[in-house]
């Protein structure tokens, strides 16, 4: 089983715990969202690379950008649920991997 890590930041007057549930469930069912969606497309015969985490916060931003040059703009031929991404062509999986790996 997957061990799945939360940040949840409370504002003032978030003192009920039915809120700060509500919250959290939220965060694992996106978790849970991105995991399905994943195995989806790798049986479709997507390419997944997978980075081991971001360097900054300035990082994905450059990535992205670097995807949306080099092998286009649209979500049919690549994605990316945080640091996994996703390639339908094998070839940008390998371009990907060259140089963010």
């Amino acid at each position: 089983m997957k061990q799945i890590s939360a940040n949840y930041s409370m504002k003032a007057g978030d003192n009920d715990l039915d809120t700060i549930a509500t919250a959290y469930a939220k965060i694992i069912q996106e978790e849970i969202d991105n995991e399905i969606m994943i195995k989806m497309m790798k049986m479709n015969g997507w390419y997944v690379v997978t980075i081991a985490r971001f360097i900054d916060m300035k990082h994905p931003i450059e990535i992205e950008e670097w995807c949306n040059f080099t092998i286009g703009e649209s979500k049919k031929i690549w994605s990316n649920f945080g640091t996994t991404y996703l390639f339908k062509e094998k070839e940008h999986a390998e371009w990907f991997s060259l140089r963010w790996l």
